[in-house]
């Protein structure tokens, strides 16, 4: 290990020196180290507006599917007798629907056994079946309502049938329920088991019209809807627009858009002055709220929906005027203009995002030249780290031949001035 303790001859105070002088050479590294950090700040800040940027596509995306902008909300009349939902494609419907009867689940059981659970079951193979599914249990001797009951339930093969035991006033009965609803799922069982409750499938009506479900959740009935039926009785079922999640939706996107112009106008005070990348997005973007599409002959932009600005740019929903275009005939165009998959009003702004987000983006290579700047001044900062290493040694090699020099200087100044000392003096009295 180096000791270094420069100027201990002399006493001169050496490593202040040099730390002085160190700290004066280290400047043009600490303005390189000022530098990067510069760059550090303005990559994250990036980053960060990437991800807003990102957030806002998002919210483009959304407005450019029919399926969540403008899509149709189900209700019943009745929801004691069936509630409704819909899917993606739902158009306006209005159908009364008479539930005469539900699905039911088969069931099965065996005779009371006396001597309850523990009851001895008889030896054999007993073979079951239910909808698309059969199986056999082999019982060995000596076993029990449970050992038949598990035997069953266990079963590799059985995925269809359920087996329980009731311990009831007399004794126990092994019984077999259908997982599954319906006359498709009724149960094959040995002589053992006997009906009690009989499969069913779901009867009703629509429109007057009979139709019947092996289960009471009814998907292919009415294109789009699914009725899930509780009781019997009559319902009307009907759809339309779900104009709040339209107003949602547009609120979503608005605030979205207001945060990537704040965004810009900070980056463009701060880490980015002047810059003509990020300039560009927040004029592109409200470009797109004025370009239009037609659809049944006529031209439509964002600005039918309701949205405006105000003289700052920042963007909102007039929500008097959404009301009344609601109300109008040309709702549904509006709405259409907006969701057209390629052409779209969300689609265009969408496209405009994408140019700044997407992985060789404008962004990602603004991203690029920083991180490019940010490896130069690294490589800049390691070649003056070690020219400082050279300066500090090159200084105390010079200091120490200084100290060298000048603790002889002191060693034969001490001994001239001793001698002189002990020179004889005359006394010319």
């Amino acid at each position: 290990m180096t000791i270094r303790a420069a100027g201990v001859g002399s006493g001169i105070d050496v490593e202040s020196i040099i730390t002085q002088l160190m700290e004066l050479e280290r400047e043009p590294l600490n303005r390189l180290e000022q530098q990067r950090q510069e760059l550090d700040v303005r990559i994250s800040t990036l980053g960060t507006f990437k991800g807003i940027l990102s957030e806002l596509e998002s919210q483009a995306t959304s407005l450019s599917d029919s399926a969540i902008f403008g899509k149709y909300a189900a209700s019943s009349a009745d929801e004691d007798v069936l509630t409704v939902d819909v899917s993606p494609g739902t158009r306006l419907v209005n159908h009364e629907i008479e539930v005469l009867s539900l699905a039911s689940s088969h069931q099965l059981a065996t005779d009371l056994y006396a001597d309850g659970e523990e009851s001895s079951f008889a030896a054999g193979n007993y073979n079951f079946a239910s909808g698309d599914e059969s199986f056999q249990v082999d019982l060995a001797a000596g076993s029990t309502l449970i050992n038949m009951r598990d035997a069953i339930n266990d079963h590799a093969d059985n995925s269809t049938v359920r087996a329980s035991v009731l311990n009831l006033d007399g004794g126990s009965r092994l019984v077999l329920t259908s997982i599954e609803p319906g006359l498709a799922n009724a149960i094959t069982a040995p002589a053992e088991f006997s009906e009690f409750r009989a499969a069913q499938d779901a009867q009703f009506t629509v429109d007057g019209f009979a139709a019947s479900s092996s289960t009471n959740e009814v998907t292919d009935v009415i294109l789009g809807m699914t009725l899930n039926l509780q009781d019997i009785g009559t319902a009307n079922v009907s759809t339309s627009r779900d104009n709040e999640s339209v107003k949602e939706q547009l609120q979503l996107f608005v605030s979205s858009y207001n945060q990537v112009l704040s965004t810009v106008d900070s980056l463009l005070e701060n880490e980015f002055p002047g810059d003509g990348t990020i300039r560009s997005i927040s004029s592109e973007l409200s470009n797109g709220f004025f370009q239009t599409v037609e659809v049944k002959g006529t031209d439509y932009s964002f600005l039918d929906l309701g949205l405006t600005f105000d003289r700052d740019g920042n963007l909102s929903l007039d929500e008097s005027k959404f009301q009344d275009i609601q109300a109008s005939e040309n709702y549904a165009d509006i709405l259409a203009a907006t969701t057209l998959e390629e052409t779209g009003l969300a689609r265009n702004i969408k496209s405009t995002i994408e140019r700044y987000t997407e992985t060789e983006g404008l962004i990602e290579t603004k991203n690029d030249a920083l991180r490019y700047n940010t490896d130069s001044l690294d490589t800049q900062s390691s070649r003056l780290e070690y020219q400082l290493t050279q300066t500090e040694d090159r200084y105390r090699r010079q200091f120490t031949a200084m100290d060298t020099v000048v603790s002889q200087l002191q060693n034969s100044s001490s001994f001239l001035i001793g001698q002189l000392e002990n020179l004889p003096t005359y006394n010319n009295n």
